[in-house]
């Protein structure tokens, strides 16, 4: 379930984003703010590119799968497999 989620001002300065942005061509400041909407209290949210992409960036012809391993590669994300009881 979507979460409303607040973003402090400081995010749009942080460097580092930008910068990964620049290098992979990819829209990856909206979509990690559109992440957070994703995540349960925890900040954790399931890795389904697909739905993920529907949710954040409908309109956007890109593969999403290319926008969470850009995230994960400069470790703004973390993948992991966990147990889970509920699909």
């Amino acid at each position: 379930m979507a979460r409303i989620r607040t973003i402090k001002p400081e995010f749009f300065k942080h460097e580092g984003i930008f910068d990964a942005e620049q290098e992979t061509g990819l829209p990856l400041r909206l979509a990690f703010a559109g992440l957070w909407t994703q995540c349960d209290r925890e900040g954790r949210f399931a890795w389904r590119p697909r739905q993920l992409k529907v949710d954040i960036l409908p309109y956007d012809e890109l593969d999403f799968l290319r926008v969470l391993d850009a995230l994960a590669t400069r470790g703004f994300i973390v993948k992991y497999a966990s147990v889970s009881t509920a699909e």
